[in-house]
């Protein structure tokens, strides 16, 4: 098995000088760290004495650490969990079925969270 190194550091630089001081050591884990990742592979990461590969768990700690912090709006906190919502719903009902108003209300829902994201870097 061949890992790309210089692939897994890049990330991890993004989030130490994204969150200077606030982040001691941050590990990758999950498919990513053993190679195995596929295209559309998400990130595990360990902070501190968070770690988790749940998308629920992360999300509770994020909204725990930056929604209830004040440093990020919650109506974007909501987006994103809808958007978590309807992903397992897509992922586990084959009846799920959503409009194109619907995507494009979820779509522009989540290029204003990747603002806000953005401003916060």
């Amino acid at each position: 098995m061949i890992l790309n190194r210089q692939a897994m550091q890049e990330p991890k630089e993004l989030v130490m000088t994204t969150f200077p001081g606030e982040i001691e050591k941050v590990i990758l884990f999950g498919s990513r760290a053993k190679g195995t990742a596929q295209e559309d592979s998400d990130y595990d990461w360990k902070k501190d004495q968070f770690s988790t590969s749940k998308h629920k768990q992360l999300l509770g700690w994020f909204n725990r650490t930056y929604v209830r912090a004040g440093r990020f709006d919650k109506r974007y906190s909501r987006f994103i969990r809808e958007a978590y919502e309807n992903r397992i719903k897509s992922d586990y009902d084959v009846r799920s079925n959503f409009s194109r108003e619907q995507v494009e209300q979820a779509f522009a829902e989540m290029q204003e969270v990747i603002a806000a994201i953005e401003k916060l870097l």
